[in-house]
C-alpha cells in the first residue's frame, strides 16, 4: 500500500469510527433510560425480578412482554354489575372464611382474577394476573404476590388462622385497588402506551 492510500483509509476510519461510537453511545444512553423508566414504574416488581433472574437485563425483557402484552388489553372501568356482583360474593367469601379458611382462600384468589377480568385483562391463571397487574398497579404487585404465597403454602401446609386472615386482607386489598380502578386504569393504559 502507499501513502496515499494508508492516508485515505486512516481519513475514512476516522468518521466511521467517530459514527461508530456515537450510535454505541446512544444506543447505551437509551438503555439507561428505558432501564431508568421500567424501575420507576415498577419499582420492587423491577428489584425482584432482577434478584429472581440474576440480571437486569432479563427482568427488563420480563417488564417489556408484560407492558407489551397489557398494551393489547382493552382496559376499561368495571361495569356497575360486576361491581356489584363481585362484592356481594366478596362478602360470602368473608363470612365463608370462618367455617373453611382455605376454600375462602381459594375463592379470594378466584375473585381477585375476576375481578381482573372485568377490567379488561385478559390473564387466564393467577400468576399471569399478578404480573399483568403489575404494570397498571405495581405497587399491588407485592401485596398479591404475599397472599399468593400464603394461600399457596397454606395449600402445602395448614397454615394459622391469623396467617390465613392476613392473605385474605392482602387478597382484599388488591380487589378494592380493582373495584375503584375507573380513572386509575385508563391513566395507566395511557402511560403504558407512552414507552
Amino acid at each position: 500500500m502507499d501513502s496515499t492510500t494508508l492516508a485515505f483509509l486512516a481519513g475514512a476510519a476516522g468518521p466511521l469510527l467517530f459514527i461508530g461510537l456515537l450510535a454505541g453511545s446512544l444506543h447505551i444512553s437509551r438503555r439507561r433510560k428505558h432501564r431508568g423508566f421500567l424501575r420507576e414504574r415498577f419499582g420492587d416488581e423491577f428489584d425482584r425480578l432482577a434478584r429472581q433472574y440474576g440480571s437486569e437485563r432479563a427482568a427488563m425483557r420480563d417488564l417489556d412482554r408484560r407492558l407489551a402484552r397489557v398494551r393489547s388489553y382493552r382496559l376499561r372501568r368495571m361495569s356497575a354489575d360486576d361491581v356489584h356482583t363481585l362484592t356481594l360474593e366478596w362478602q360470602q367469601t368473608e363470612v365463608a372464611f370462618g367455617d373453611n379458611p382455605s376454600i375462602a382462600l381459594l375463592k379470594a384468589d378466584q375473585l381477585v382474577t375476576r375481578a381482573a377480568q372485568a377490567c379488561g385483562y385478559r390473564s387466564r391463571d393467577a400468576e399471569t394476573c399478578v404480573d399483568d397487574l403489575s404494570v397498571s398497579f405495581p405497587a399491588q404487585a407485592a401485596t398479591h404476590r404475599a397472599a399468593r404465597e400464603m394461600f399457596q403454602r397454606n395449600a402445602r401446609a395448614s397454615s394459622s388462622p391469623d396467617l390465613l386472615w392476613h392473605a385474605l386482607v392482602l387478597y382484599r386489598e388488591v380487589f378494592d385497588v380493582l373495584l375503584a380502578a375507573d380513572a386509575t386504569i385508563s391513566g395507566a393504559h395511557k402511560q403504558v402506551n407512552q414507552w
